[in-house]
């Protein structure tokens, strides 16, 4: 688990940090991960600012990935993301944990909380739908690092409004 939620900050940091001077997209990232062979199937990261469209959110991008490869293989259950783990920098919004139930997510795995826009709690909404995913937030262990795999830059804006 620690070594996938350190690959989402570093896809963070690289998109973050490697971009060229102008707009920056906001340092947020999702990984799709097969836990049946630990195989990362898409990489994404938040594009509304440099896309100016506000639904491009990195879950979304995710799923949307897993439906254009799904076209080219066999239907998965009639869901895309069936059974898989998601795992991203920062807790999901409304929108994402939603769309994470429609596609039947296993779990979501995320580092940072996010006070206000953080929805977390919906996975368990009995009233939205009958799928319900698990929701963790990492938060390391006794005498380590955050993520120690993965120097995590300063300058970024970890604390953006997701």
């Amino acid at each position: 688990m620690k070594h996938f939620l350190a690959e989402t900050i570093r896809v963070s940091q690289q998109v973050y940090v490697d971009k060229p001077s102008g707009l920056n997209d906001l340092p947020i990232a999702t990984l799709v991960v097969d836990p049946t062979t630990s195989r990362i199937l898409a990489a994404t990261y938040d594009t509304r600012i440099s896309s100016q469209n506000p639904i491009n959110h990195s879950i979304i991008s995710a799923i949307n990935l897993l439906a254009i490869s799904c076209r080219r293989q066999r239907y998965r259950a009639k869901h895309y993301a069936s059974g898989y783990d998601f795992y991203t920098t920062h807790e999901p919004c409304m929108m994402c944990c939603s769309a994470m139930i429609h596609s039947r997510v296993r779990r979501c795995i995320f580092w940072k909380p996010m006070a206000y826009t953080g929805a977390k709690g919906v996975a368990w909404t009995k009233e939205l739908n009958r799928h319900k995913y698990m929701v963790f937030e990492f938060v390391g262990g006794e005498g380590e690092n955050e993520v120690s795999a993965v120097e995590v830059q300063a300058a970024i804006p970890w604390d953006v409004c997701a």
